[in-house]
């Protein structure tokens, strides 16, 4: 598994050619790459997102921003993944050897590449204020930085099969960790609702199918609220109105009552990705769990 990085990678190259700080590679361009895609981090207004090589070279689509790659660093160990700091102005990447590469406004808080590992390391995820973060390894182990704290971890546990990613609660005080066949393994302030351990898939769970948004709200529940903003407001998110408001219909009592997350007072001033969380809340009291969502295409309203 060791990859050295093999020269300039190609996002360095059409930085160069556009003479801009912001290397925004068009969608639908085709991009030989010089080693394989390995993580996947939205923008904070989830209009863009970055893409990252095992080699650290980093492509940008949208509204996300080029702030420099590890594709022309020798490396260690190759690229595992990557994490955007809180205002997007930058990011981290984490090698599999606990190595931390930092770009833009990331700042480095230690890295694990000097230790003996156990087990490589599978991922990384941030603090909500970007002033820390954490590693996981494929064992379960954790290692926290900066202002992250530690809340516990599966090292100790016998896995049926390897961690490939974590995530932590919006507040930072707690974080779950998904294993290959599904497992799910809950610390600190993190609950436990389920896991598809012990259950058959098709395939095993990767880095990349447990990706989810910076306000911890999944693929899933984005795809389903998307559509409830479509038909409620027409893909408008800043409606703000007498009784409801924001992009799904809030009223302003619920939206005090659910937003315990510190969002703006007014739903019409929270991005998309706060309010879906609100709902996500919504859904976990009044729509039988937090993967509920209205009748998306009924528009029943009135949140």
């Amino acid at each position: 598994m060791i990859m050295a990085a093999s020269g300039v990678s190609v996002i360095s190259v059409l930085a160069v050619q556009a003479n801009a700080a912001a290397a925004t590679v068009p969608s639908g361009v085709d991009v030989v790459l010089n080693a394989p895609i390995v993580s996947v981090a939205p923008t904070q207004t989830a209009d863009g997102y970055w893409e990252v090589a095992s080699d650290g070279g980093i492509f940008s689509f949208g509204d996300a921003r080029y702030y420099g790659s590890a594709g022309a660093i020798h490396l260690n160990q190759p690229i595992v993944g990557m994490h955007p700091t809180s205002d997007g102005d930058g990011y981290w990447l984490v090698a599999s050897d606990g190595g931390i590469f930092s770009f833009g406004d990331a700042q480095y808080y230690g890295s694990a590449s000097a230790m003996h590992l156990n087990r490589p390391i599978v991922g990384m995820d941030a603090t909500p204020d970007g002033k820390g973060y954490w590693l996981v390894a494929s064992d379960g182990g954790m290692f926290s930085y900066g202002d992250a704290r530690y809340y516990g971890s599966a090292s100790a546990m016998r896995l049926n099969q390897p961690i490939v990613g974590m995530q932590p609660t919006p507040d930072g005080k707690g974080y779950w960790l998904v294993a290959s066949d599904g497992g799910i393994f809950a610390f600190g302030d993190a609950q436990f609702y389920g896991s598809l351990g012990g259950s058959t898939l098709s395939h095993p769970l990767t880095s990349a199918s447990i990706i989810v948004g910076g306000d911890g709200v999944t693929p899933a529940q984005i795809a389903a609220w998307d559509k409830v903003n479509v038909c409620e407001e027409s893909g408008r998110w800043n409606v703000d109105g007498p009784v409801y408001s924001g992009g799904l219909g809030f009223s302003h009592q619920n939206w005090t009552r659910f937003n315990t997350f510190g969002y703006p007072p007014d739903a019409a001033d929270a991005t998309p990705d706060e309010q879906i969380r609100v709902a996500v809340a919504f859904a976990t009291v009044y729509l039988g769990g937090p993967n509920g969502a209205p009748d998306q295409n009924g528009c029943s309203g009135g949140y």
